[in-house]
């Protein structure tokens, strides 16, 4: 007799129940003190054994971001450098405004994060250029309002002469022109604010640039609202980004110790004023033709103070960001340190480590695996592996500082700027 299978009943979605007394008995969390896990039952203790018990500390990294939480817009890119054998702009000016796209062969993306101004920032209009949080983001005629209480309300046009576009973005353009009552070159930033999509790296850039002077921070002589345009009149960059520099030439140590000086000179000065630049790599130093190196894109900058002594704002471009950043544990200036540090080993290898990777995959090796160091194949001094290591340490408390790093003997190379000029001339 063949087996007969009697049709069962198929049940219905509203015959089966929803969970019931439910409880939550289970919390385990990691000890920030002791390293290691806490709330665990004794009996697992045996089961999983000694070593997921006990967080290795040093060797054990804690976990990167969720990559899932990373909003659209702080992956979002508008402004694009190629390097390897594909073509580039190499003018400093031709570069969008916002957030930076790095690809290496057309290969890997470096993407500047920051955090989505739905959460960033409501901008107190004052002097002082503090951001407090606010949960709504700002109107445009409000921005509007609030960015035309920091700039000079004169128009700037009569003051300059000579007028010509020299590089261009997807939210504005670039002009150089020649003061009338000085007859000095300056270039002019003309931004489109109806086209910015982060409207408040505006006013992070001008009250940046604004309220701290250096002689190697890239001077802004002044801004103005003119119509539905942000001008701001700076000095005229003429030998370029440092990128350019690294990627065309091999650089001895001496050149390396005198940029680094300057570098770290102007690092120094702004971790004294509680400022972060907090996007630090070779794209942001730009050269002038006697040698002189200047720190640019104050966009992405955070201010310390009592009330606020760390940030925790996911910000930079993924390949120099300190792993405390990408985990977004609270941060201050050392964050600054590392990506110094690794603006070093571009300086070297003219690229940073991990990039080949993508954005996240290097992002996930920063933090996961020991801090890069430089290759036998780089050759370099004693004082100069020194140099980087004192940086590139995981333990931010560990980490050297601008202060102390100008008084490294690696240093001691370093010569007055003009010794740069060779190697300009030749690029």
């Amino acid at each position: 007799m063949p087996f007969i299978r009697t049709k069962s009943k198929r049940l219905k979605k509203t015959d089966i129940s929803t969970p019931s007394n439910f409880e939550h008995r289970i919390h385990a969390v990691i000890d920030p003190t002791t390293g290691t896990l806490t709330g665990l039952p004794k009996q697992w203790h045996a089961f999983v054994g000694p070593a997921p018990t006990k967080v290795q500390g040093k060797f054990r990294p804690r976990p990167i971001i969720d990559p899932s939480t990373i909003s659209s817009t702080e992956i979002s890119s508008i402004k694009t450098i190629v390097r390897g054998d594909v073509q580039y702009s190499t003018s400093f000016y031709s570069r969008p405004y916002s957030s930076m796209v790095s690809t290496h062969n057309g290969n890997a993306a470096s993407t500047s994060f920051s955090t989505s101004p739905d959460f960033i920032t409501k901008i107190n209009g004052n002097a002082n250029g503090h951001v407090v949080p606010q949960q709504k983001q700002l109107s445009y005629e409000q921005f509007r309002q609030i960015l035309a209480s920091i700039v000079d309300p004169n128009d700037p046009k009569p003051h300059f002469e000579k007028f010509e576009q020299i590089g261009e973005g997807s939210t504005g353009f670039v002009m150089a022109a020649i003061s009338k009552s000085t007859g000095v070159k300056v270039a002019i930033k003309r931004m489109d604010l109806l086209k910015q999509q982060r409207r408040e790296l505006l006013f992070n850039e001008v009250t940046i640039m604004r309220d701290h002077k250096h002689p190697n921070i890239v001077r802004m002589y002044s801004s103005h609202l003119v119509m539905d345009e942000l001008w701001v009149i700076m000095e005229f960059i003429n030998a370029g980004v440092l990128t350019d520099l690294i990627t065309k030439s091999r650089l001895n140590e001496m050149c390396i110790a005198t940029i680094c000086r300057q570098c770290l000179d102007a690092l120094r000065y702004l971790h004294s004023h509680g400022v972060i630049h907090r996007d630090i790599k070779s794209d942001s130093i730009l050269l002038m033709s006697d040698g002189t190196t200047k720190l640019s894109d104050f966009g992405f900058c955070g201010k310390l103070n009592g009330d606020m002594p760390r940030r925790r704002s996911l910000v930079g471009t993924p390949y120099w960001m300190a792993p405390e950043v990408i985990s977004r544990i609270p941060y201050n200036t050392a964050a600054d340190i590392w990506s110094f540090g690794i603006m070093v080993i571009e300086m070297i290898q003219s690229e940073p480590p991990h990039f080949a990777e993508q954005p996240l995959t290097a992002m996930q090796k920063i933090v996961a695996e020991p801090a890069p160091r430089l290759p036998t194949t780089a050759q370099a001094s004693s004082e100069l592996d020194s140099f980087v290591c004192e940086m590139l340490v995981r333990d931010p408390s560990r980490r050297s500082t601008a202060e102390h790093l100008m008084n490294h003997v690696f240093l001691k190379k370093s010569q007055h700027h003009s010794v740069i000029v060779p190697l300009l001339l030749t690029n």
